[in-house]
């Protein structure tokens, strides 16, 4: 169980600071092209995160570790939205 905690604020602090970042930067450089942008990025991530939380969640004969490399992928994508919605205020 000690390696479910390391693993998880690994994933949550190094996952929620590559998603907060990349979610601003693709906020600012589609916003260029349309003004939706940061709310897409947004619906996008969260749609996203759908498939990665069901790896993560659903398949009970999978491995500890890939249920966490899918509850990395879906922080990583559907965490996003914080930058982007923060700045549309």
């Amino acid at each position: 169980m000690n390696s479910y905690g390391l693993i998880n604020c690994l994933v949550q602090s190094v996952g929620g600071c590559i998603a907060v970042i990349l979610g601003g930067v693709l906020g600012d450089v589609f916003e260029k092209k349309t003004k939706m942008a940061k709310a897409y990025v947004a619906i996008i991530g969260s749609i996203i995160g759908i498939p990665m939380m069901a790896g993560c969640s659903y398949f009970a004969d999978m491995p500890f570790y890939w249920s966490m490399l899918f509850s990395a992928l879906e922080f990583i994508v559907s965490e996003g939205w914080m930058a982007s919605t923060i700045t549309m205020m």
